[in-house]
């Protein structure tokens, strides 16, 4: 069984804290990862995801996962905004490459104006059902040779393909109201 946990200071000692089940979180206590995200400039879930995201990658490649398919789309247009907010041209070190390579491929099957396009040029990627076979592949085969270190999914990455991700940042581990199942 799944069980999410929230992260609660100590009182007493601001140095101490616990680890609380969320079926027990007292309603008080707001959720955030110490070190990483900073609370007070955090407006919703997926501005956390966003935040997360683009600071774990200086680690390595990241996956954020979500199971809705419209959320991947939404995620996107955060993490874009935090770029901007913060003036960050890419996420990626190898965005000569991505316009070289990537995007031409991209635009060729999906057109230039796809949403998908405008986060290549940021330096991160998307990866879901929608899209074509072909850009499917091409986005894959960009995050295995970590040209890509940033892609948003949903169960499309979790199908079998194996991608050097250092960091899965997890959107929820709910299906509608249930827990998602473990294999």
């Amino acid at each position: 069984r799944l069980r999410q946990l929230a992260f609660k200071w100590g009182q007493k000692n601001p140095n101490d804290g616990q680890l609380l089940y969320l079926d027990n979180l007292d309603e008080s206590i707001e959720q955030f990862v110490p070190g990483v995200l900073d609370k007070r400039q955090i407006e919703d879930r997926a501005e956390a995801l966003a935040a997360l995201a683009i600071h774990f990658v200086s680690v390595g490649p990241v996956l954020v996962f979500t199971i809705k398919p419209a959320e991947v789309v939404k995620i996107g247009k955060t993490i874009s905004a935090l770029l901007e907010k913060r003036k960050l041209q890419s996420l990626s070190t190898h965005q000569a490459e991505i316009n070289k390579h990537v995007i031409p491929t991209v635009e060729r099957i999906i057109g230039s104006d796809h949403q998908l396009v405008s986060f290549l040029k940021q330096g991160f990627a998307f990866h879901y059902g929608p899209l074509p076979k072909e850009v499917r592949q091409t986005i894959e085969e960009a995050v295995r040779n970590e040209i890509i270190p940033l892609v948003i999914a949903n169960e499309t990455l979790a199908q079998g393909v194996n991608l050097p991700i250092k960091t899965l940042v997890i959107d929820t581990v709910n299906r509608g109201n249930a827990p998602m199942s473990v294999r």
